[in-house]
């Protein structure tokens, strides 16, 4: 019976075998003034992420709880991972259109732990916390910000004016503080 409890305590402790850890990086100050806008339509995968455990124990208390997920168009429309691949995991994918607009509301990196880190590294993935004009949140994976070289989607204004495009390189700005 000690055994038992000893286990699902540990099991309790350790995010009931999640193996993700989320962490909060710093927002660069260029962000935390930004208006991030669509410069194309891309899409959001909807609903509740499996890759995100979920619960009262999950170690993923932030990421785990937002339902959008921005996906490029080069991924919905891969045929190995594409559309299929989120429908499968009973989310939707909808259109977000060009134009759209959000504030960063926070950095948030993402750390695969243990044996299942095996099959992809164990990160960080950092991820940008979004909030669109209506409120509703979204998580973006730095990774794919512009994963295929000259077409970037994401672009930041500062006081009405364009700065720039968000790419894979704040990935690096973020880890070289």
């Amino acid at each position: 019976m000690r055994m038992i409890v000893f286990c699902l305590f540990a099991l309790a402790l350790s995010g009931c075998g999640c193996p993700y850890t989320e962490k909060d990086v710093s927002v660069p100050d260029f962000l935390q003034k930004a208006v991030l806008v669509m410069e194309q339509d891309e899409y959001a995968a909807t609903g509740n992420d499996p890759e995100c455990c979920t619960g009262i124990w999950s170690p993923l208390k932030a990421l785990g709880v937002i339902n959008n997920e921005i996906i490029e168009r080069s991924t919905i429309a891969n045929t190995t991972v594409g559309r299929e691949y989120f429908e499968h995991q009973g989310r939707k994918v909808e259109l977000l259109p060009k134009g759209k607009r959000f504030s960063v509301v926070r950095i948030i990196a993402k750390t695969k732990h243990g044996i299942e880190a095996v099959d992809s590294g164990p990160g960080p993935i950092d991820y940008l916390v979004l909030k669109d004009e209506a409120g509703v949140f979204y998580k973006l994976a730095i990774v794919s910000l512009g994963t295929n070289k000259g077409e970037p989607y994401m672009a930041y204004y500062i006081n009405g004016v364009r700065q720039g495009f968000l790419d894979v390189d704040l990935g690096k700005q973020l880890r070289a503080k």
